[in-house]
Parts: C-alpha cells; sequence; structure tokens
C-alpha cells in the first residue's frame, strides 16, 4: 500500500510529492529486492536529484509465511500506543507478529531473520551472549546479522567509540540459542535489550 508524501528536499529546499510506501506485501511485490536496496523507502528529489530516505511506520506482510512486521520509528509513540494499533489490524490469529521499534535497521533485519527461515529469538539470545561476553552491554548500541544472499555471514557490533565489530556466525552457537529460544515465545518485541 502506498501514500502521497510532501517533502521538502534537504539540500535545495525543493517541494515535491512522493508516493510511499507504508506497508510491503511480498506476495504483491514479488520478491524482497526493495527491501534489500532500501528502494522502498528511498525517493529522488525532482529539482536536485538528491535522494531522500523517508523512514515512518510500516507494516511488512507475508502471507505464505502468515508473518506480520510492525515498525515504528524512535520517538513515534509509547509501546501501549503501538499494541493498540496493532491490535486494531485486522491479521488472523495464527499469524507470527512483531512489533519493531527503534532503528530502521532492526525492522530490516527481523525482515530478513524471518524469511529466511530462522529463528529470531535464538539470533537476539546468539548476539546477547556475544555482547556479555565480549563487551560491556552499554558500549554497544546496535547489533546486526549479516547475509550473504540467505546464509548467515556473521554479526556487526556498533560501539558508542569505536570502529564497528565483526563476529563470525557458528552454526553451532546458533543452535544451542535456537534450543534456549524454545523456552521464550510468547514477546512481539524480540530485540538482544529486552531479553533477560
Amino acid at each position: 500500500m502506498k501514500k502521497t508524501l510532501q517533502l521538502i528536499c534537504p539540500i535545495c529546499s525543493h517541494r515535491f510529492s512522493v508516493q510511499h510506501y507504508s506497508s510491503y506485501n511480498l506476495q504483491e511485490e514479488g520478491n524482497l529486492s526493495k527491501i534489500l536496496d532500501d528502494s522502498w523507502i528511498k525517493h529522488e528529489c525532482p529539482n536536485c536529484k538528491r535522494e531522500i530516505i523517508v523512514i515512518d511506520a510500516m507494516v511488512f506482510h507475508d502471507m505464505d509465511k502468515r508473518l506480520m512486521l510492525f515498525y515504528f520509528p524512535e520517538n513515534s509513540g509509547s509501546n501501549e500506543s503501538h499494541d493498540q494499533l496493532v491490535r486494531n489490524y485486522n491479521y488472523p490469529s495464527n499469524y507470527t507478529i512483531r512489533i519493531v521499534e527503534g532503528r530502521y535497521n532492526n525492522f530490516k533485519e527481523k525482515i530478513l531473520v524471518l524469511e529466511y527461515g530462522m529463528n529470531d529469538y535464538a539470533v537476539e539470545i546468539y548476539k546477547l551472549n556475544i555482547i556479555l561476553s565480549k563487551y560491556k552491554m552499554n558500549d554497544i548500541y546496535e547489533s546486526h546479522l549479516l547475509f550473504n544472499n540467505s546464509q548467515p555471514q556473521g554479526f556487526v557490533m556498533y560501539q558508542k567509540n569505536g570502529k564497528p565489530i565483526i563476529e563470525k556466525f557458528d552454526a553451532n552457537e546458533y543452535e544451542t540459542c535456537a534450543r534456549k529460544a524454545l523456552a521464550i515465545t510468547d514477546s512481539v518485541r524480540v530485540h538482544y535489550s529486552l531479553i533477560s
């Protein structure tokens, strides 16, 4: 589903309107290409030709996998208001639902993790294990699983003061985390900072 947005280019101040996705239905789009290359959030200023990224509340829907992910950017409301919006959405009871708040990269990662058939609880436990064993929790502000095609390759950890750190993906460690994840299956907000 698209909606019309009125934009002002931050470079040349040109005013223009664009058609912007507020939801992405995988069966209608046919593939993940617009997710992978971020083209569903990018727009070009018709005046100066600069790229403008627009990130707002969005929904990703895969009818075949019975999956819906709701994304709310930082400072877009409270957990309670987000929960209410999701409850008002008409989705079947047998769907997997996730609410992703904060950074857009968290949303994109969650889409890829679930689309590539991985357990997102296990991925978050794996991240948390790396952070707790090697770093101070408050030194890492963002962490994402990296893929090559559909295969997990490693994690990138972003530090407050320092270069990004790459940690290799270990399939055995992931399987250990997947066994642990069987005990945690009731949260729709699945992120390493929320797992205890």
